[in-house]
């Protein structure tokens, strides 16, 4: 039985049954009233990772590097990140577990510390309430490289005609000897003056000796470049005779000038220097007598 609209005679029907057609034909089940139903419909949370493949670089072995990974959720619930793991102990995740609210993002750090020399791969895994990409994986890369610990070389201020030489002690710690076969600089005015090939043990350390002969004045500036699989440079500066403030010559200042040391009399020494002038004056006017 039904509430029912009485077409006939436009007035609302008592309860009617329907099933036998009914004495006056037209009896039509219609509602006397309109309300509004609100259906919310929730979407899923969907997890978003970054595409391709995370590049650390050229990293040197046992020293640390740091990138962050955004994870996005385009989905209309929170997303719940239970684990995120990484299939190499080199590449390790700042934290395991994370929440990110509906159309938000939210991030996490990767740290990579190669422990060998060469491209070093690896994936991440993160397991999440995304039922459709889960768990999702992230790719990583990183080369381990030998390592210089001279932190650039700077020459200072070489006089014209002369030269100066300083030296960068590179470590080797990938797991394996390095046979070093080539070194150029970006500036001939910079040399490398090591007999190549130079190879270095691992664990141990070797020497670049490096010379700074300028050929004109001012600041300079050049790379130097260690072959190796991947390469490695050194930063190399220096001032040619004269330098004004087109660089920084290291002293803190931020004047960028070379600065040639005060001359330094010792306590007595201006009496010396003193007869040592007027001695030098009476001997020129006497060989001039002459």
């Amino acid at each position: 039985t039904f509430r029912a609209w009485d077409k006939t005679t436009g007035s609302n029907g008592s309860t009617a049954d329907l099933s036998g057609g009914g004495a006056r034909g037209g009896i039509t089940a219609y509602s006397t009233a309109t309300e509004t139903a609100a259906i919310n419909i929730t979407t899923a949370a969907v997890i978003g990772v970054p595409p391709g493949t995370i590049a650390f670089g050229n990293i040197p072995v046992n020293v640390a590097s740091v990138l962050t990974v955004t994870v996005s959720n385009t989905g209309g619930s929170a997303l719940s990140i239970t684990n995120i793991v990484s299939d190499d102990t080199q590449f390790v995740p700042s934290m395991t577990s994370l929440t990110v609210a509906a159309g938000a993002t939210g991030i996490f750090n990767v740290t990579f510390t190669p422990t060998s020399g060469g491209n070093q791969p690896g994936t991440l895994s993160i397991t999440s309430s995304d039922v459709s990409e889960s768990p999702s994986s992230v790719s990583m890369t990183g080369f381990g490289t030998i390592r210089v610990l001279t932190d650039g070389l700077n020459f200072g201020v070489v006089e014209r005609g002369n030269l100066g030489q300083l030296q960068a002690t590179v470590l080797n710690q990938t797991g394996a000897a390095v046979t070093i076969t080539s070194i150029w600089s970006s500036d001939t005015q910079f040399t490398n003056l090591t007999a190549l090939p130079l190879t270095i043990p691992n664990t141990n350390t070797d020497v670049i000796t490096v010379q700074f002969r300028p050929t004109s004045s001012g600041n300079k500036s050049a790379t130097l470049t260690i072959s190796y699989n991947p390469d490695v440079t050194v930063s190399l500066t220096g001032c040619g005779f004269l330098c004004d403030g087109d660089g920084d010559d290291g002293d803190g200042d931020g004047d960028g000038e070379y600065e040639r040391a005060p001359l330094a009399v010792p306590f007595g020494g201006e009496m010396y220097l003193l007869l040592l002038v007027v001695g030098y004056g009476i001997y020129a006017l006497s060989r001039r007598r002459h």
